[in-house]
């Protein structure tokens, strides 16, 4: 009986010893599920912040393109206007 008695303390040991262990272990990915929890976030506001750029600068260009095509078809009816004041005169 004393036999069984101590083997029974001894696994309960282990298993105390078991327990301790895998709770470390949580507490240490729950510590990295944090920090990547983190860096995730930062990520997201970084891309945010990519997204919105992107956008400035697209619409930015598109103006350009607009102001060089406004440009363009002026001058092509400044030009026409001239060659059918030529033709007339």
């Amino acid at each position: 009986m004393l036999l069984l008695s101590n083997f029974t303390k001894n696994f309960l040991y282990a298993l105390n010893k078991e327990e301790e262990k895998q709770k470390g272990i949580i507490k240490d990915l729950e510590s990295i599920l944090e920090e990547k929890r983190l860096q995730l976030l930062e990520a997201s506001k970084e891309k945010k912040i990519m997204e919105k750029y992107k956008e400035r600068a697209l619409g930015k260009l598109y103006k350009e393109q607009l102001k060089e095509e406004q440009k363009a078809l002026d001058e092509k009816a400044i030009n026409q206007h001239n060659l059918l004041e030529k033709t007339i005169s």
